[in-house]
């Protein structure tokens, strides 16, 4: 008699431990055969755990545990002070179109190989940052000299920055010259030592660079 209600027992632990293992199982979540998908974790029964339940050692159910995963907050990249440079100094000129187009201008420059203050610098002399002449044209550059068939129209102002940008640095006239020399070339054909306007108009545009380049440009 004895015996026959050990042996109840030991089949009523063996009966507790299969059913905490299908509770388990039917608890996992449905990540794909033999992943409990990603930030979670599963407790599981195992072999030791039925193995106590027949030496009549006490046993606790497994329980399912999740975890949670926390990533590192995004830091937001702080703005190029390039950028912003340009953007105060194209500001400066009340409806100057270019403004938002200070990131593209600095693009450009890096692409080609240009000191990224000389496009804003011509902008602003020839055109007032696009506010002045030959805008019907989308052209704050001067470029052919604001004349159609010299090529002065462009589709864009950002076509506009990245035909001028190319030309000086890529161009037959220009590639290869130190940048005073190819101011001076831009503005009259010649050399410095061969026109004192170009020379002239070089100096100028230098120093709205380094206006822009300190924040003291304006008109």
């Amino acid at each position: 008699m004895q015996s026959e209600r050990r042996a109840r027992g030991l089949w009523s632990l063996i009966l507790f431990a299969i059913s905490a293992a299908v509770v388990v199982v039917a608890n996992r979540p449905s990540h794909g055969i033999g992943d409990a998908g990603p930030g979670h974790q599963v407790a599981e029964a195992s072999a030791p755990v039925v193995a106590a339940a027949v030496q009549g050692s006490p046993v606790s159910a497994p329980v399912f545990v999740p975890t949670v995963s926390r990533d590192e907050p995004e830091v937001a990249p702080e703005p190029d002070a390039r950028v912003v440079a340009v953007e105060v100094a194209m500001g400066r000129f009340e409806g100057s179109p270019l403004v938002s187009l200070a990131g593209w201008m600095v693009a450009e420059a890096d692409r080609v190989g240009l000191d990224w203050r000389l496009l804003p610098a011509i902008a602003i002399r020839e055109s007032g940052a696009g506010t002045a002449s030959c805008i019907e044209y989308n052209n704050p550059f001067g470029w052919g000299s604001c004349v159609e068939v010299f090529g002065a129209r462009f589709d864009s102002w950002a076509a506009g920055v990245t035909r001028v940008a190319a030309a000086l640095a890529w161009g037959s006239y220009y590639a290869g010259r130190p940048l005073e020399e190819r101011l001076c070339i831009y503005n009259r054909g010649l050399s410095c030592w061969e026109s004192e306007p170009g020379a002239r108009y070089a100096s100028e545009v230098m120093a709205i660079m380094r206006g822009i380049g300190d924040g003291t440009v304006g008109p």
